[in-house]
């Protein structure tokens, strides 16, 4: 069916959009972004006990906002590096203005302005790489995308790890458009925010920074040489003050979290390479080991990574099924069950998984239709996000939580489909 001319390949120097979204519409957007995030936590989480990660969140917030930094929750004499410290470390300022009363639900307060934040920045994204029209669709796409507004309305790291994740591409967009320092220092801000806000991202610079860098090095290659070097100091300054700390304080090696050894020991094991639930994630496997008293979370860490790693190398012949498995259930693919009844576990209802379930297929024949829509450059700027949560997932968990941040791809290019459909039946509807 012709659904209208595809969109030609960018240029060499894409020209900037003269349709972008107005003020106006962006806080149209957030406004209804906001009313979308605060029936959630009004009607469901508001008064809810915190549940899975959200606790170590929220608490080491609290610890920091005391002047207890990042020391380990319920153990404070011990240092504390459960999680990367992008979300904790931002939920600080609103934490101790609230430290005395109900901080909790000024922490879900300000997660829900932090995912309408991440609603605005998506719009602005496909404004640029779509054009207006399509970036209205897509503003409004994230704002009822129930895998972004579940977490928004929670004490989680996805809302933040996405706003990173955004602000390096519309950064690595802008510095394409016009290569300067003061861009290049803007990547790096948004690339080490990122790496501290989820380390697996830490596998999307090369896909973002490398081909941005080509076509700036096709131009210019002195200003290329002088930002790749602005981009690594900045990432550096931000990321290594973390990383050092973390290998003065801890017993064994902590590079940006200590919770490796939990994320293995879950994915290795025998209910996650046997059975139906190959492929998962079982924390009961992660929690079966007994920790020595005095143990720090580094020790504990290395303790789980061992028997993980010993597993999964007694088990080779299983890791391809594995593997392929937990790519599957990252996709929606297999698994969904299992994905829907884990949800409560970490405060998202049932209901809602099953929400973000059928939105995601509605979403996917737009997308593959909207991928035709999109320039190449913009296209292969937005697939490393699938590229890497899939290698995340085979390597790591086929965690559902890890797909969250490719969702901006999708939307984008579902965004792209649905314009490119609307604009067919247009053309199609007879005139009266």
């Amino acid at each position: 069916m012709d659904i209208g001319p595809a969109v030609e390949s960018e240029p060499e120097v894409p020209a900037r959009r003269s349709d972008g979204v107005g003020r106006a519409h962006l806080l149209a957007i957030a406004a209804f972004a906001f009313v979308v995030r605060a029936v959630m936590v009004l009607g469901s989480t508001s008064g809810a006990p915190l549940a899975g990660d959200q606790v170590y969140y929220s608490v080491q917030a609290h610890l920091n906002a005391k002047g207890k930094w990042f020391v380990q929750p319920f153990a404070e004499h011990l240092p504390g590096a459960d999680h990367p410290p992008l979300t904790s470390l931002v939920l600080t300022p609103i934490t101790f203005l609230f430290r005395s009363g109900d901080f909790v639900s000024a922490q879900r307060w300000f997660t829900v302005a932090v995912g309408v934040l991440d609603v605005v920045l998506l719009t602005l994204l496909a404004s640029r790489i779509i054009g207006r029209r399509g970036a209205l669709v897509a503003g409004v796409l994230a704002a009822v995308h129930a895998a972004w507004w579940m977490g928004d309305s929670l004490v989680l790291s996805e809302p933040y790890a996405i706003a990173a994740v955004l602000g390096l591409l519309l950064a690595a967009l802008r510095f394409r458009d016009t290569p300067s320092m003061t861009r290049a220092a803007v990547v790096g801000v948004a690339a080490g925010a990122t790496i501290l806000g989820r380390p697996e991202m830490a596998l999307l610079l090369p896909f973002v920074v490398v081909p941005i860098g080509w076509q700036s090095w096709r131009r210019d290659r002195s200003i290329t040489l002088r930002s790749a070097a602005v981009v690594a100091v900045v990432i550096a300054v931000i990321v290594v003050p973390w990383v050092g700390w973390n290998l003065s304080r801890f017993e064994e090696r902590v590079v940006v979290s200590s919770n490796d050894g939990f994320t293995l020991l879950g994915a290795n094991c025998p209910s996650t390479y046997f059975g139906s639930f190959i492929g998962g994630y079982d924390i009961g496997c992660a929690l079966e080991p007994v920790i020595p008293d005095g143990y720090d979370s580094s020790q504990a860490s290395k303790l789980r990574t061992d028997i993980a790693v010993s597993y999964a190398r007694e088990h080779l012949g299983r890791l391809p099924l594995v593997a392929t498995a937990r790519v599957a259930r990252v996709w929606l693919l297999f698994g969904i069950g299992d994905e829907v009844r884990g949800g409560p576990g970490e405060g998202r209802p049932e209901w809602a998984m099953w929400v973000g379930v059928i939105q995601y297929w509605l979403l996917v024949p737009f997308a593959v239709l909207g991928w035709f829509r999109v320039g190449r450059d913009d296209r292969r700027l937005l697939v490393a996000l699938p590229v890497v949560v899939t290698i995340a997932a085979g390597l790591i968990a086929g965690y559902w939580r890890v797909r969250v941040t490719a969702d901006l791809a999708l939307i984008v290019f579902a965004a792209a489909g649905l314009v490119a459909v609307g604009a067919r039946l247009r053309r199609s509807t007879p005139v009266a």
